[in-house]
């Protein structure tokens, strides 16, 4: 890395890189540590002690420092900040240039970026009120940028800073454009693949008025990750993936959680659209959606029945702990014996029914047979101690949808009510 003017040693002596710890940054600011270094800058966590305050700054890179485009790139970056006021985006205190480097003086968010805090977790998906809670938040950060006349352009959840307190913050405006400059005619081809709209990837020129709509794409990728745990678009390589970003129309999410509804799959789709003439029209619509959405999820499982056939004491107290965790307004009817089933059954037919094959009167396959021929709509899962693989035809034959051998694990137990939930053809619970 060539020297720059900014760091110096003690004794006066220029040293390699840009700053070090201890450095003075203009006399004012102290360099504690390096927090990051990106494609045209690196950033700093430094403190200023007339304030007795800790600040992050970002530092155009030396090998770019005299570099025209990059340079106007960070002074757009620093303008699209300055205009804003907001929580969820990250604050600018001050701008200055360092013997000919360009420098911006930032609030500085502890915590980690929201990829590496969910990766963390490792709880993908996350529940739906906790993934539209965190959308919201940086739904509302994108929503003031473009109030104030400016795109984020490369948003991405390594882009979103997660404080210890779970406040979301927008950072990082590298890709910023204000929508008042006419510095650049066209979309450039810069951004994170994964999260490109197809508008970029074709350079497209694109009126102001739907340039905002690049981020609704760019949210809208990452409500898809959050609520089904997996991207709308994964590809072996980059090509198949900005070819599948440019074409493809995203699997319909509710395929994916059943959950997420009609509601869901209209909202998320509408944000991915490829015309941004068809797109979601702003970051507050999409989050509006996604609200709706959550409602809908929540009333569908307050009305969640589902039955359990079973005299086993243990499957049942650990059946009861797995659903209520996952679901926990469902309503949970449990009959020890096949008669009892059937009679409750089809008398309240559940939304799945979980049927044990050992049952103290009826044998569990008469009880299954039976509850098929009466009530044909809610899908029925086989849970046994006893059988095996190929015992699965005769199960299917008689009506089954699932076999889960015992001893059942809980959470393997509740993604496959889920999965059998999305094949239930109940019509929805009346309003």
């Amino acid at each position: 890395m060539a020297s720059s003017p900014g760091a110096r040693l003690k004794t006066g002596r220029r040293r390699s890189g840009v700053l070090e710890i201890g450095d003075m940054l203009e006399e004012r600011y102290r360099i504690l540590s390096e927090l990051g270094r990106g494609e045209m800058g690196i950033v700093y966590r430094a403190l200023d002690p007339a304030l007795d305050r800790r600040v992050a700054i970002k530092l155009v890179a030396p090998t770019h420092a005299s570099t025209r485009s990059i340079r106007d790139r960070f002074m757009t970056e620093a303008r699209a900040m300055a205009r804003v006021s907001h929580p969820n985006v990250v604050a600018i205190h001050a701008l200055g240039e360092h013997h000919g480097t360009p420098y911006f003086v930032m609030e500085l968010v502890e915590g980690s970026d929201l990829e590496t805090w969910l990766h963390e977790q490792d709880r993908l998906p996350l529940s739906i009120p906790q993934a539209v809670s965190i959308l919201s938040e940086i739904g509302a950060g994108v929503e003031a940028i473009h109030e104030a006349g400016a795109t984020h352009g490369d948003l991405t959840p390594s882009n979103v800073l997660v404080d210890p307190k779970g406040r979301m913050v927008v950072t990082d405006l590298g890709l910023a454009r204000l929508l008042d400059s006419e510095v650049r005619k066209t979309l450039e081809l810069a951004g994170t693949p994964a999260y490109m709209a197809p508008e970029i990837l074709a350079m497209e020129k694109v009126p102001p008025k739907l340039a905002k709509r690049v981020d609704v794409y760019s949210l809208g990728v990452i409500a898809f990750e959050l609520l089904t745990g997996r991207p709308p678009f994964d590809a072996d390589g980059l090509v198949q993936l900005l070819n599948m970003h440019a074409t493809m129309p995203p699997t319909p999410p509710s395929s994916l959680r059943p959950e997420i509804g009609p509601i869901g799959d209209e909202v998320l789709i509408g944000a991915l659209a490829k015309d941004p003439r068809l797109r979601t029209g702003s970051a507050k619509e999409l989050v509006e959606g996604l609200e709706r959405m959550a409602d809908a999820a929540a009333e569908g499982l307050a009305q969640l029945h589902v039955a359990i056939v079973d005299d086993d004491p243990d499957f049942v107290t650990v059946a009861r702990l797995a659903l209520e965790g996952a679901f926990p307004s469902a309503k949970i009817d449990v009959y020890p014996c096949g008669e009892a089933a059937i009679a409750g059954v089809t008398a309240s037919p559940p939304a799945v029914a979980l049927v044990d094959l050992q049952l103290p009167d009826v044998n569990g396959l008469e009880v299954v047979a039976t509850l098929r021929a009466e009530c044909p709509r809610f899908p029925i899962a086989v849970v046994t101690g006893v059988g095996g693989a190929k015992d699965w035809g005769v199960l299917s034959s008689l009506g089954a949808d699932a076999f889960l051998p015992k001893p059942v694990d809980r959470d393997e137990l509740v993604r496959s009510v889920r999965r059998l939930l999305g094949r239930s053809s109940l019509p929805p619970p009346p309003r």
